[in-house]
């Protein structure tokens, strides 16, 4: 699984172009925005980078390369392992990519800082758990349509979320229910929402790597 790791880390470390349109990306929201822009730019730079690793799935595929690597001395679920590991580094390093000049620079909004990455990490790692078994069934043209897809239900979801709040905003029920949820995570203190997220984004993983292992022991070559 080592091999294969470093494989795919040289393979996006040479996408030399699309990692400096993160950086420049980032750089102009953090300088315009500031402390508004924290919540886009750690999205941003996780999905982003979550891409660039699930890209190496296509790389794997293209010109048939999948029935050569499964000569080489790993299993197929050894290779399902290591996109996941893969993924999260890079999901990792987009994300303190995203979070150290903030940490540096406005180190007076931690309050923002920790409420924007509880809210945004679960958020990530859950797409990023879907997006990856399925550009492994997929791959190639396929895969890349059924990512669009899913990312278009996403931003559709979040639409109708804030659209619900404009329109039903002022009404007691829907007040009285946010204020139920926000109260009961805050009874759990900042160790219990850490937990209940943990654990989430666990589930998920461990769920979609199960899918993953799954269609990589019976796909064909």
């Amino acid at each position: 699984m080592k091999g294969l790791l470093v494989k795919d880390l040289k393979i996006i470390m040479q996408n030399k172009t699309m990692l400096a349109v993160l950086v420049i990306i980032e750089a102009v929201f953090f300088v315009m925005q500031e402390a508004d822009g924290m919540g886009f730019v750690i999205a941003y730079m996780m999905m982003g980078c979550g891409m660039m690793a699930l890209s190496t799935v296509t790389m794997d595929e293209h010109d048939k390369s999948m029935g050569f690597l499964m000569t080489m001395p790993v299993s197929r679920r050894d290779y399902a392992l290591e996109k996941y590991v893969l993924t999260f580094l890079c999901m990792l390093a987009g994300g303190l990519a995203a979070f150290l000049p903030y940490g540096l620079l406005l180190s007076g909004e931690a309050g923002r800082m920790f409420t924007a990455v509880m809210g945004i990490v679960p958020v990530m790692v859950v797409i990023q758990m879907v997006a990856l078994p399925a550009q492994m069934k997929f791959g190639g043209e396929k895969g890349r349509i059924v990512l669009a897809c899913i990312f278009a239900a996403v931003m559709l979801v979040m639409i109708a979320v804030e659209k619900i709040g404009k329109q039903y905003g002022g009404q007691p029920w829907l007040r009285d229910l946010v204020k139920e949820v926000s109260d009961g995570i805050r009874k759990t203190g900042t160790a219990g929402a850490v937990g209940i997220a943990a654990a989430v984004c666990a589930v998920c993983i461990w769920i979609s790597y199960l899918a993953s292992r799954r269609i990589m022991e019976k796909k064909e070559f």
